[in-house]
């Protein structure tokens, strides 16, 4: 295992067949950068898989409403496939799969960091759409920038 501060000196590090981030790029202003560090990781021929929240679309709304705080910590452009697709011709990626997957996922919208009457009612209602959608996870299936939890990209590195 290596511990290494992502931003420092990667060269002397290995090349590897898979680099997975998942839930990270989205944290950092500069994506050029962040996936042009990502691709310095991979051997040729190496697989890149990244994933991200969408917090975009329906999702953005509610939890601006209902975590803004945890919503600023989250640069949302991360999370447009256009951004994505863009940065994969920069930097040589050959896609193997790109898109919103996982469907409306509740769970994402439940956080609640203003505690207001109208607020706590919004995060129960989200709760309670949770519980209803597990056993019917064919809802899961309906993927879209609008409203699917997660953006997921698998790129091969030529």
């Amino acid at each position: 295992m290596y511990r290494r501060d992502f931003f420092s000196d990667l060269s002397d590090l290995p090349r590897f067949d898979v680099v997975m981030s998942l839930g990270f790029i989205e944290h950092f202003d500069d994506l050029d950068d962040v996936f042009k560090r990502h691709v310095s990781l991979l051997r040729k021929g190496g697989i890149l898989i990244l994933q991200v929240p969408n917090f975009r679309g329906i999702n953005r709304k509610v939890l601006a409403w209902l975590a803004p705080e945890t919503q600023s910590r989250h640069n949302l452009e991360a999370m447009d496939l256009r951004n994505w697709r863009r940065l994969e011709g920069t930097h040589g990626l050959k896609p193997v799969f790109e898109g919103y997957i996982g469907g409306f996922e509740p769970r994402n919208l439940k956080r609640c960091e203003h505690r207001t009457p109208m607020r706590l009612l919004v995060r129960w209602f989200f709760k309670r759409l949770q519980h209803f959608m597990t056993p019917f996870p064919f809802l899961r299936r309906w993927n879209s920038a609008s409203w699917s939890a997660y953006l997921t990209g698998i790129y091969r590195c030529p």
